[in-house]
């Protein structure tokens, strides 16, 4: 999954992950039911500590785009 990110802006690279796979989701690029990628392996495709991904994840979760 490719996610741009941009280090420089204000907004956390969390959110910046979660906005892009809330965005993928709406526009029917992610259908229900697919996985999404290991944290591990976006963390490394991302250059992110895995931590990151996982708050983007928990909060997908949280706002019910992901289980």
């Amino acid at each position: 999954m490719n996610i741009p990110l941009d280090r420089d802006r204000a907004i956390p690279l969390a959110r910046q992950i979660e906005a892009h796979v809330e965005r993928l989701m709406r526009e029917g690029h992610l259908l229900p039911g697919m996985k999404l990628p290991a944290t591990r392996e976006l963390a490394r495709s991302l250059g992110v500590n895995r931590a990151t991904v996982t708050v983007a994840y928990d909060e997908l979760v949280a706002a019910g785009w992901a289980r």
